[in-house]
C-alpha cells in the first residue's frame, strides 16, 4: 500500500468524523442542549462517552492512533452503558461512529509500516 492509499484513508476518517461531529451538533441545536446534571446516571455516562468520541474525532486530526483509540474507547463506554442499561447495543448511526476510529488506527499503522518499508 502506498503512502498515497494511506493519506486518502486518512483524509477519509477526518472527513467522516467532521461529518458526525456537525450530526450531533445538528441534533444538538435542533433539540436544545440537554442539562446533563438533571439526567439520570447512565444517560449521563453516554453524554461523557459522545464527548469522548468528539474529542477522539479532533485528536485524530493531529494524533492518528490518540483519536481513533479515544473515539473507541468512547463508543465501548456508551455501548456497554447501553447494553446495561437497555439490554441491546447502540442502534441509528451511532455504530457509523466506529468507522472514522478505525480508519485513524489504519492510517496510523499504514504509516509505521510505510516508515518501515522505506527505511
Amino acid at each position: 500500500m502506498t503512502a498515497c492509499a494511506q493519506l486518502g484513508i486518512r483524509w477519509t476518517a477526518r472527513i467522516a468524523g467532521v461529518l458526525l461531529v456537525g450530526l450531533v451538533f445538528l441534533f444538538v441545536v435542533g433539540e436544545g442542549p440537554p442539562h446533563p446534571f438533571k439526567q439520570p446516571p447512565s444517560v449521563q455516562i453516554e453524554f461523557l462517552s459522545m464527548l469522548a468520541m468528539m474529542i477522539g474525532f479532533l485528536l485524530g486530526w493531529r494524533w492518528e492512533l490518540a483519536g481513533g483509540l479515544t473515539t473507541l474507547a468512547g463508543f465501548c463506554a456508551f455501548a456497554a452503558t447501553e447494553l446495561a442499561c437497555n439490554g441491546k447495543l447502540p442502534g441509528g448511526a451511532l455504530p457509523l461512529f466506529v468507522v472514522p476510529a478505525l480508519l485513524y488506527v489504519l492510517s496510523y499503522g499504514l504509516s509505521l509500516w510505510t516508515l518501515k518499508a522505506g527505511g
